[in-house]
């Protein structure tokens, strides 16, 4: 039992001493780049589109390059994950739209462990309109989808969005694919200064009934 402790303890180090590391979203763009946060690896980004609209003339989005990645854990549940962040995520004149999009893959560095769920927050000021986030992840293993979820934000002055899905069958790997929308009608700027995503994982069954077993035995043992 002692040493069961002690190794748990030692993850738990290693965990909290890994300097957090950042990165730009264009520099992740690149074949081959990858991120870790805590327990989580990111990697294989691709697909990054971004583009804007004002009075309806088409605008250039935010390049890759203005936003800044960097690796985050959840105050709220202890998820590890990422946070982007950038002051390019902005619309001032009315009516106008901006979007971007971009997928990646996301798995456990510890092993026989699968990812069971995700949370994403965003901070922001919308004076007039709304944000819309179409969110989904899919085993890339058996192509299926694990979960979809799209929510749509309105209202004066919205400062924060707190959003949980769970995957009813966690895979090792999962493939995300993140959109976001920024429509504007009248009044201020609407602006989305940072998001962040986590994600939560468990053991895979077989190690859970291994450590079911352990368990009994310790109990028997006493």
């Amino acid at each position: 039992m002692n040493r069961l402790m002690t190794i748990c303890f030692a993850v738990i180090l290693l965990l909290v001493t890994i300097p957090a590391q950042s990165m730009l979203l264009s520099e992740l763009l690149v074949e081959g780049a990858t991120i870790t946060s805590g327990d989580k690896l990111f990697y294989g980004f691709v697909n990054y589109d971004s583009s804007a609209s004002a009075k309806g003339e088409s605008v250039a989005g935010v390049d890759p390059a203005d936003i800044i990645v960097s690796a985050y854990q959840n105050p709220t549940n202890g998820e590890y994950g990422l946070k982007f962040q950038s002051s390019k995520i902005v619309i001032t004149e009315s009516p106008s739209a901006l979007a971007l999009s971009f997928d990646y893959l996301v798995r456990s560095t510890l092993p026989n462990y699968l990812i069971s769920d995700n949370t994403l927050t965003m901070e922001g000021t919308i004076s007039a309109g709304n944000v819309g986030v179409n969110e989904s992840a899919t085993n890339p293993e058996t192509d299926s989808q694990l979960a979809y979820k799209y929510t749509l934000l309105q209202g004066m002055y919205y400062s924060k969005l707190f959003d949980h899905q769970t995957y009813t069958t966690p895979a090792s790997v999962v493939y995300v694919s993140t959109s976001i929308s920024l429509n504007k009608a009248s009044g201020g700027p609407n602006q989305l200064t940072a998001f962040t995503q986590t994600f939560s994982q468990v053991p895979e069954p077989a190690t859970m009934v291994l450590l079911g077993l352990g368990g009994l035995f310790l109990r028997k043992c006493r």
